[in-house]
Formats: C-alpha cells, structure tokens, sequence
C-alpha cells in the first residue's frame, strides 16, 4: 500500500470543475496528510479543499476522523 500520485494538473483541473459547479472538493488526507509533506499534498500542490480528512485513531477506545474545513 502507498500513495499513488495522480497525473499532473489532475487535482487542480478537479478544483476548477468543483468550483465552477459549486460542488465541495473533500480530499482524504490520511495516507498523505501527516507522511508526504507538512502541508499535506494540497500545499505541495497548490489547491484547497472545502473539507479534509486527516486520518484514523482511537480515543478511549472510541474510533474517531478528524476533519477540517473552510468557515464559508
């Protein structure tokens, strides 16, 4: 298992037609959020997306997601 890297300008081009169509971009971050760079793919590949989500884990024994998102 691993992060396989979509083609170039793929996610950019998916930004454009999410926003375009008022659709939200929601990018699962948890194979890359923390491993591939600080900012997580989007920095390194200039997009942000209207709701993240950053990985798996367990507190006191219960399984929660974290997730981000823009305030607007």
């Amino acid at each position: 298992m691993g992060v396989v890297p979509p083609e170039t300008g793929f996610l950019k081009g998916l930004h454009e037609i999410t926003k375009k169509n008022g659709a939200l971009l929601i990018v699962d971050e948890v194979i890359t959020g923390f491993r591939l760079h600080n900012g997580s793919v989007q920095e390194l590949l200039g997009i942000e997306a209207d709701l993240t989500t950053l990985g798996k884990s367990s507190v006191a024994a219960f399984p929660w997601r974290p997730m981000a998102g823009a305030q607007n």
